[in-house]
């Protein structure tokens, strides 16, 4: 066997890897994401709201 004949086999299995990782990587970014969001929000409504206090 050549090594041509194992790139397509080698190609194949890196992406079905990192498709794996992506899917199981993606709650863990979904989590960020959202914890990032809520954090912003909690933010902004908290600099919103020492603005108006101290208008």
């Amino acid at each position: 066997m050549s090594p041509d004949t194992f790139r397509p086999i080698l190609a194949t299995c890196a992406v079905w890897l990192t498709l794996a990782c992506l899917y199981l990587v993606q709650p863990l970014v979904a989590m960020a994401a959202l914890l990032f969001a809520g954090l912003w929000l909690v933010g902004a409504a908290v600099w919103w709201g020492w603005k108006w206090w101290n208008r």
